[in-house]
This record gives structure tokens, sequence and C-alpha cells, in this order.
């Protein structure tokens, strides 16, 4: 079979992540690393459904955003995420 004639094939596999904000218990948060920039950020589910990022660059402060842009963002390949008490966020932020 020549070249031109050859079946398409995928180049990578595309898996189902589960949501990593969906795992999270009620005194947890989602802590993102990014290895390449350096950055740190947490993601917060609340009572309602609504989803808060506190970024280091931004000073940890409070901001909503879409659940989707959070759920993308910690399935990136560069993110190291990983469920952390809410301690962590208070730490960062100076609360504690």
């Amino acid at each position: 079979m020549s070249q031109s004639q050859q079946a398409a094939r995928p180049i990578g596999r595309l898996r189902r992540q589960r949501d990593p904000l969906a795992d999270c218990d009620d005194d947890q948060v989602i802590r993102c690393d990014d290895p390449t920039t350096g950055w740190r950020w947490y993601y917060e589910v609340r009572g309602d459904g609504r989803v808060e990022r506190f970024h280091e660059f931004h000073g940890y402060e409070q901001e909503v955003i879409p659940h989707e842009h959070a759920s993308e963002t910690a399935h990136f390949e560069r993110v190291e995420s990983v469920a952390v008490s809410r301690v962590h966020l208070e730490v960062a932020r100076g609360e504690l």
C-alpha cells in the first residue's frame, strides 16, 4: 500500500479525565503549580458550585471563574495539580 493509500491513524489518544474539582472535599482546594513559569494558584469550589481562583500573580486575591476554565487548566500536561487542605491557601494568603 502506498503512503497516500494508508488509512489515517490517530497521533495520540484522547481520554476523558476526571474533573479534579469534583474530587475535592469541603475543606480542600486544588493547588496548581506550573514548573515552566514558576507560578502557583489555587481553585476552590463553593457550595453553590461557583469556582474561585487565587493566583500568586495577583497576590492570591479571589477571582470567580468558569468551572470549565478551572477544570481544563488543571488538566494541562505541564501543570501539576493536587487536592490539598484549605489551610495551604490560607497560609499563602497570609491568613494564618
